[in-house]
């Protein structure tokens, strides 16, 4: 009686850390929460990023005089941890080389290249 009681408690010990662990695992790290869906700029370009299909995506921009976006280029998302994110640009016309940028939360602003991005309101 004493050994099935010593089980079923294991057992269910086992259940609820195995819960946790997955719902944990699942939780997309500080980061990518604040970043989701807003847009964010710094003299002459700016960053979206997006989830779409399970994918993160990030959307670089190039500002123009007097043109909203005078170019854009998407990059895969990679979290690397709740403080810093890997943007993997997808290979344009000749040049099949990735191109990977490390972007960072600081003080709720985003560094990338030397250039701290600013908050705006949200793109879409």
């Amino acid at each position: 009686m004493k050994q099935q009681l010593k089980f079923m408690l294991s057992v269910a010990i086992a259940l609820f850390m195995l819960f946790h662990i997955n719902q944990w695992m699942k939780h997309d790290p500080e980061i990518w929460e604040t970043v989701e869906n807003v847009e964010w700029s710094a003299g002459g370009a700016g960053l979206y990023f997006y989830e779409e299909n399970h994918q993160k995506y990030g959307l670089y921009m190039m500002y123009g005089s007097g043109l909203p976006v005078a170019g854009q280029q998407t990059a895969k998302i990679k979290i690397i941890n709740h403080r810093e994110l890997k943007m993997d640009f997808l290979p344009m016309g000749y040049n099949q080389v990735v191109e990977s940028k490390r972007i960072y939360l600081v003080d709720g602003k985003l560094m990338m290249d030397g250039l701290n991005y600013e908050r705006l309101e949200t793109f879409r």
